[in-house]
């Protein structure tokens, strides 16, 4: 059997290509430069611990949570997104995390 990959970017240590569980804030940030020239942009992250994860599908990132919550989750509210989390890098080298969602819903307070 593979060896999964551990990574660790910005202090967040998770399993490549494993089904993570994050609990943080939504946020709404101008997304990593992965194009050239740089076309920026607005998506949608989980700001948990310092730490950030955009939020993809089929690998892009994402501007809305309509594609899986029943209603629009705004900025600002915890949520728990469940999903496969990956290393990226964009145009310049620099490491970040995606996670690959396949539930978001507002946090258990």
């Amino acid at each position: 059997m593979e060896r999964l990959a551990v990574l660790q970017v910005h202090r967040l240590t998770v399993s490549d290509g494993v089904v993570e569980a994050v609990t943080g804030s939504l946020i709404l940030g101008p997304n990593p430069c992965t194009t050239e020239p740089c076309l920026p942009g607005m998506a949608l992250a989980i700001q948990s611990d310092g730490r950030r994860l955009f939020l993809s599908s089929s690998g892009a990132f994402r501007t809305t949570t309509t594609a899986w919550a029943e209603a629009e989750i705004e900025p600002g509210a915890v949520v728990t997104v469940r999903g496969v989390v990956r290393e990226r890098r964009d145009v310049a080298g620099r490491p970040y995390l995606a996670i690959e969602v396949s539930s978001l819903v507002p946090a258990e307070v």
